[in-house]
C-alpha cells in the first residue's frame, strides 16, 4: 500500500492534543486509531509521535500495551513484492550457479549464502536466512521486519518518525495511513491524545480536517501483537488480521520462513472490534520551537456525548464566490459555507444585518466568512431565550453564552473560545469535527464530516422554481426593488434598501438557478436597538441570580 517515493522533509511540526474535561475513569482498555480523514496527494505523511493522557491537561500520560502498536502502510524500506519462496532449499542450481537477484525465490528476492563474501553486493542487504548453503532470502536496505517498525510514532521520540510519502498521481486516499495502539486492562479513560505530526505543507490550520481519530471498547493485549495486524493485514482489510506466522518479510504463513518471524496465531481469539468515530473541537493553537523545529500545539477536546450536542462546523469553501450558493437566499447565513457563517461581501451594502458581524474578508467578491457575536462584551446572563447560560441566539447563530472557567454553565461553553470579561458574555463555539453520523443533534449531518468536501445542497421538492436576482453589473445600477430575498428573516424592523448603486468589483454573469423555494432554517430575530425587550415583545422569564 505504498503511496510513492520519499520526498525531502519539511520544516515545520505540529502537535495536536485531544482533551476533555471529563475526569478520568478506571476501563477494562480501549484501543485507538489515527488516520487520515482527507486522500493526500503530492506531499509526504510524517507523524513523529502519538501519546495518550487520561488528564484535560495532557500531564498524566498513559503507558500503551508493549507491542500492541501498529501501523498501515508498513515503511518503504521494508515493503515487499512477494513472499520468499522455497525457504531452505539451495537454490543455487535454479538460479543458474548465480547469486543475487533471482526470481525463483520470488520477485524482489535474492539467492545469497550468509557472509559469502564472493556474492554480489545486493546480499549485504539480505536476511533471514536459516541455512548455511546458498538459499532465498529477502532484500531491503530498512532490515528485517521486527516490533520496532511499529513503534516509531509510539516511542516518545521525536527524531523517529511513521513517513508514508504520498507523491504518486493517486496519492494517499483516505484513511490508508493508519497509526493505532492499546491500552493496557483497567487503565484510564483516554481524555487528551497528543499527535505530532511533520509539516506536510499547505495552511497549518487543515490539521484537524486531515485527522479521523477512532476508538474501540476492550483492549487488545499483546496476544495479539500489534505487527500481526499491520501493513496488508490491516483489521478490517480485504486480508484481515493475520492469525499464523508473519514472517520477516512481511507475509503470513506457517512454512519456516515464517516461522522465523512473529507468532501471530493468538490473534485466532481476536474479537473484531466495534470501533466509533471521537468527536473532537480546536481549543486552542499556539506554535513554538522545539529543539530548531517549528512546533504548533494544537489543543482539541473530546466530546463523548453527542446526543444534544449542535456540532458548529468549519469554514467551508473558503476564498470562493458564494454568491448564489446558498439555499437560504443570495447571501447572509449560509449552510454552504458551514453552519453559523455567512456568504458576505467587504462593504456591500445589500447584504442582510448579519454581514456587518464578517471578519476577515480576503476577496473582493461575495465569500463564505466568519461571524463575529453579536453584543459583543455585553452581560449575556438571563438574555437567552434557550436558558440562563450556553447556546443563545441573543449572541448570534451557532455562539453561545459562557464565562471562563464557570463550572455552572453547560458543556458547549467547555469549547467556548474568545474571551475578554470577567461575566458571563456572548462568545464563539470552536467547530466539531470527526462528528459520528448517528448522532441526533439537529445539525449533525454529512456537511459536519471531517472531510473538506463542499456541503451538500438540499435537494428541491417538485415545485416551481424561484428565479434568483442577479448581482448588479458595472454602468448598469438596478432600482432598490431590483433585489428581493426569496424568504425574508424573521425581523421587527423592515430590512435596509439596497442602494440605487453598487459598484461591484468585477462583473458578474447571471448565475445558475438556485434550487426551488424552500423554508428558510429557523434563525434568531434581529436584536433590537437596545438590549431590553420592548414590552411587546414576549420577554423570556426572569433569570434566577447567578450561583457564587
Amino acid at each position: 500500500m505504498g503511496c510513492g517515493s520519499p520526498t525531502a522533509a519539511t520544516s515545520a511540526l505540529l502537535v495536536a492534543y485531544l482533551a476533555s474535561s471529563v475526569g478520568p475513569a478506571p476501563v477494562s482498555g480501549e484501543e485507538w486509531r489515527v488516520a487520515n480523514s482527507v486522500a493526500i496527494q503530492g506531499q509526504t505523511w510524517r507523524i513523529a509521535e502519538v501519546e495518550f493522557y487520561s488528564d484535560a491537561g495532557c500531564s498524566r500520560k498513559l503507558s500503551v500495551t508493549q507491542d500492541s502498536t501498529y501501523i498501515d502502510p508498513f515503511p518503504v524500506t521494508r515493503v515487499w513484492k512477494s513472499p520468499v519462496l522455497h525457504d531452505k532449499e539451495d537454490c543455487w542450481g535454479a538460479c543458474q550457479a548465480q547469486a543475487g537477484l533471482c526470481s525463483w525465490c520470488g520477485e524482489g528476492n535474492a539467492c545469497c549464502r550468509k557472509d559469502f563474501a564472493q556474492d554480489p553486493p545486493v546480499c549485504r542487504s539480505a536476511w533471514g536466512f536459516l541455512t548455511t548453503h546458498h538459499e532465498c532470502v529477502a532484500i531491503s536496505s530498512g532490515g528485517p521486519l521486527a516490533p520496532a517498525s511499529t513503534q516509531k510514532a509510539f516511542d516518545g521520540k521525536m527524531g523517529t518518525q511513521f513517513v508514508v510519502p504520498c507523491t504518486t498521481p493517486q496519492g494517499c486516499p483516505p484513511e490508508t495511513l493508519v497509526l493505532g495502539a492499546s491500552l493496557p486492562e483497567g487503565a484510564s479513560a483516554v481524555r487528551c491524545l497528543a499527535v505530532s505530526e511533520v509539516e506536510m505543507g499547505g495552511a497549518p490550520d487543515a490539521l484537524p480536517e486531515r485527522l479521523r481519530i477512532q476508538s474501540a471498547p476492550g483492549a487488545a493485549t499483546a496476544r495479539c501483537p500489534g505487527l500481526c495486524r499491520s501493513g496488508r493485514y490491516l483489521e478490517g482489510g480485504s486480508q484481515g488480521v493475520c492469525a499464523e506466522f508473519l514472517s520477516l518479510s512481511g507475509f503470513c504463513g506457517a512454512g519456516a520462513v515464517h516461522r522465523a518471524g512473529t507468532d501471530c496465531r493468538r490473534c485466532k481469539a481476536r474479537a473484531q472490534r466495534a470501533w466509533q468515530d471521537v468527536p473532537f473541537s480546536v481549543l486552542d493553537r499556539s506554535p513554538r520551537v522545539d529543539s530548531g523545529a517549528h512546533v504548533v500545539m494544537w489543543k482539541l477536546r473530546i466530546h463523548t456525548e453527542t446526543a444534544n450536542l449542535r456540532p458548529t462546523s468549519p469554514l467551508q469553501h473558503k476564498g470562493e464566490d458564494c454568491w448564489g450558493q446558498c439555499p437560504e437566499k443570495p447571501s447572509g447565513y449560509c449552510a454552504w459555507c458551514g453552519e453559523g457563517h455567512a456568504c458576505c461581501k467587504r462593504k456591500s451594502k445589500i447584504d442582510p444585518p448579519e454581514c456587518r458581524r464578517a471578519m476577515n474578508f480576503t476577496t473582493k467578491h461575495h465569500e463564505c466568512v466568519v461571524l463575529d457575536v453579536e453584543h459583543k462584551g455585553e452581560d449575556c446572563w438571563g438574555q437567552c431565550n434557550e436558558g440562563t447560560s450556553g447556546y443563545c441566539s441573543w449572541c448570534g447563530a451557532g455562539n453561545a453564552c459562557c464565562k471562563r472557567n464557570f463550572k455552572g454553565d453547560p458543556p458547549e461553553c467547555q469549547r467556548a473560545v474568545g474571551f475578554s470579561a470577567i461575566h458571563h458574555e456572548c462568545v464563539k463555539l470552536a467547530p466539531i469535527y470527526n462528528l459520528p453520523r448517528s448522532a441526533s443533534a439537529p445539525a449533525a449531518s454529512a456537511q459536519h464530516d471531517n472531510s473538506p468536501a463542499p456541503l451538500p445542497k438540499p435537494q428541491a421538492p417538485a415545485a416551481k422554481q424561484m428565479p434568483m436576482p442577479n448581482k448588479p453589473k458595472p454602468g448598469k445600477p438596478s432600482p432598490p426593488s431590483g433585489v428581493q430575498r426569496p424568504a425574508p428573516r424573521p425581523n421587527p424592523q423592515p430590512p435596509p434598501h439596497k442602494p440605487a448603486v453598487e459598484a461591484p468589483s468585477k462583473p458578474m454573469s447571471p448565475p445558475a438557478p438556485r434550487p426551488a423555494a424552500q423554508a428558510p432554517a429557523p434563525s434568531k430575530p434581529a436584536a433590537p436597538a437596545k438590549p431590553k425587550l420592548a414590552p411587546a415583545q414576549s420577554k423570556p422569564p426572569p433569570a434566577p441570580p447567578k450561583p457564587a
